[in-house]
């Protein structure tokens, strides 16, 4: 199963990962990673969400049209959500067949106290 991991990490945490899969020269998975809570709301809106588990959903995928048909959403809405996930790597556009290149979107927030 190919999974894609969206959470938020300060600089300081990708660094560390980074490291740990330098040393270990280990896969550490696939991640979209933000560094604010903005960031991340800016990106992964609530029509997007529900997009997405739309398409991951679908085993063949949908055309741009389909997919607003199916969220009952404005055609011209859904194609610009689907340019922003796009340029993100989070949806593929082949020949018109829009899909979620993963099985599994992971999304890992974690609201802490500050230190």
């Amino acid at each position: 199963m190919k999974t894609l991991t969206i959470k938020l990490e300060t600089l300081e945490e990708v660094v560390e990962r980074a490291k740990t899969a330098a040393t270990t020269r280990q896969y550490q998975g696939s991640f979209l990673t933000f560094g604010t809570y903005n960031d991340f709301a800016r990106v992964i809106t609530g029509n997007r969400l529900r997009m997405l588990n739309t398409l991951v959903n679908t085993d063949e995928g949908l055309t741009v049209r389909g997919l607003a048909d199916k969220l009952g959403r404005n055609l011209r809405a859904v194609h610009d959500d689907l340019k922003a996930l796009e340029s993100y790597g989070l949806v593929v556009n082949e020949r018109g067949n829009i899909h979620v290149p993963y099985d599994d979107l992971h999304i890992d927030v974690h609201i802490r106290r500050a230190a």
